[in-house]
């Protein structure tokens, strides 16, 4: 169990001196966070966000049982995604989630998204909104989907229907 832990650690510390000499974005991540989720998201980051200074941390999170999770922005290049423990289960929903909290990040990067003052494409947030029709929260999906398609070899877990009038 230690030896495993150390292994991990030895590794993530030698990938991310390896990273520093490459224009690319930092993906820090603890030891309870799976390698291929790492990679994942560092693959995300590189391919869709064009700024290499950015800094992302993954971590697991007790959150609330209906939240999987949630993205900070500290600064304009750094950034939190807090997983929730529960979706450990599912590799499937694990990577969907960490794709669609990416989403967050590229809409806050781009401005589209801002948590202070709340706002989505420049206007106040309406937090009454159910969860499905929050158009940020559409938009975090919508990200998901395309990064699912460019990086991962497998049917994604949900299919996006768009409504249109």
């Amino acid at each position: 169990m230690i030896k495993t832990i150390l292994l991990k650690v030895i590794l993530i510390v030698t990938l991310l001196f390896s990273f520093k000499d490459s224009k690319s974005q930092l993906i820090l991540s603890g030891p309870e966070i799976r390698l291929d989720d790492a990679f994942l998201l560092h693959r995300a980051a590189r391919n869709f966000l064009k700024d290499s200074t950015v800094t992302i941390i993954l971590k697991t999170n007790l959150l609330h049982p209906e939240i999987q999770g949630i993205t900070q922005q500290i600064t304009k290049s750094l950034y939190c995604i807090d997983i929730s423990h529960e979706i450990n289960r599912s590799r499937i929903l694990r990577k969907w989630v960490i794709l669609h909290e990416m989403g967050h990040v590229l809409d806050l990067y781009d401005g589209k998204l801002s948590q202070e003052p709340q706002l989505w494409m420049g206007k106040k947030i309406n937090p009454d909104l159910p969860w499905d029709a929050r158009p940020w929260e559409q938009a975090a999906d919508d990200w998901a989907f395309i990064m699912w398609g460019a990086l991962i070899d497998e049917i994604p877990p949900f299919i996006i229907f768009k409504i249109t009038k």
